[in-house]
């Protein structure tokens, strides 16, 4: 009689794009995964350039990577493209985990087993993990005080929103709800939280575990208030568009007058704290960030959205 059980699969999906240094320093990191009993993880690296730049490279870290390691290419531009391309992987193998992290981070040995916990000690379906930046160069004072490019919860805290930098979730309400990426949402950003609310609307209930760490890398461009405009005003964007889809002109009146409100107090916010700038206080750019996402409302109301993704960095 074989007593011996199939270990449950995760598919740990990377989605790349022309960053081949952020690539190498993944990989080289999951070559130190720990796995738990019982569990049988493997790589799917998706290549979303043109071009496949990574191709050649992935192939030889398939020959000696200690974890099995699929290599597909989604030649077709966008987030939510290379997102669906792992996510089909996992599907067709029958893992009951799917993964996701990004190209720019790097995770502690011990990251699966910290969201695999988490999902048990919660009975959450999906666990979204600690996002630690490392930068590149020292920051201004403001930012680091301000912890905003920092993802961090309390313990096992009930998560309202997903996100798919660093998160493992089990794959049952995708196979229930056949949830996938949506593609409309390719070159402008949010497709991981407008994902994440239609895996919640069929069961799927997120927890936070800071014990599953990743480390992110921080170009200067990034460590500026000019990209956190950009990226808090998107959130806003998405947030917004959301709420007006299929929502007729009432909810749109509502987001228009929630945005106007938050330019207002966030404007206001920020100017009383101009006079504690120099000093790296953080306040004005807490009330920034207010009117940033006031003004993705407002944005979202007018149907006008930011293609953040159309032009990326290498």
């Amino acid at each position: 009689m074989n007593n011996k059980t199939t270990p449950e699969e995760v598919v740990i999906s990377i989605a790349t794009f022309r960053r081949p240094a952020g690539l190498n320093a993944l990989l080289d990191a999951l070559c130190d995964l720990q796995v738990p009993p019982g569990i049988a993880a493997r790589i799917v690296v998706v290549d979303n350039s043109p071009e496949g730049m990574s191709l050649a490279r992935l192939a030889d870290w398939q020959v000696r990577h200690p974890l099995p390691l699929d290599i597909l290419h989604e030649p077709r531009r966008g987030l939510a493209q290379a997102r669906n391309a792992g996510l089909e992987q996992a599907l067709v193998t029958g893992a009951r985990y799917l993964a996701f992290i990004d190209d720019d981070e790097v995770p502690d040995p011990d990251w699966l087993c910290a969201h695999l916990s988490a999902l048990r000690a919660t009975g959450a379906m999906a666990s979204i993990g600690a996002v630690r930046p490392r930068f590149v160069t020292p920051p201004p004072a403001w930012l680091t005080r301000g912890r905003f490019l920092e993802l961090a919860h309390a313990h096992h805290a009930p998560m309202r929103f997903g996100c798919t930098s660093n998160t493992l979730i089990e794959l049952a309400p995708v196979r229930a709800g056949n949830l996938r990426f949506d593609p409309l949402f390719d070159l402008t950003g949010g497709e991981d939280t407008a994902f994440f609310e239609a895996y919640q609307k069929h069961g799927g209930h997120l927890t936070f575990s800071a014990a599953a760490a990743v480390d992110e890398r921080i170009p200067p461009y990034r460590a500026s208030a000019r990209w956190l405009w950009r990226r808090w005003r998107r959130t806003g964007q998405t947030n917004a568009r959301l709420k007006v889809s299929g929502g007729g002109w009432p909810m749109r009146a509502r987001c228009a007058f929630g945005g106007l409100l938050r330019i207002g107090v966030g404007g206001a916010m920020s100017l009383l704290a101009l006079p504690l700038a120099p000093t790296g206080h953080p306040a004005w750019a807490h009330g920034l960030r207010i009117v940033a996402r006031g003004a993705g409302y407002c944005d979202a109301v007018i149907g006008r959205h930011s293609r953040e993704y159309a032009r990326r960095r290498s």
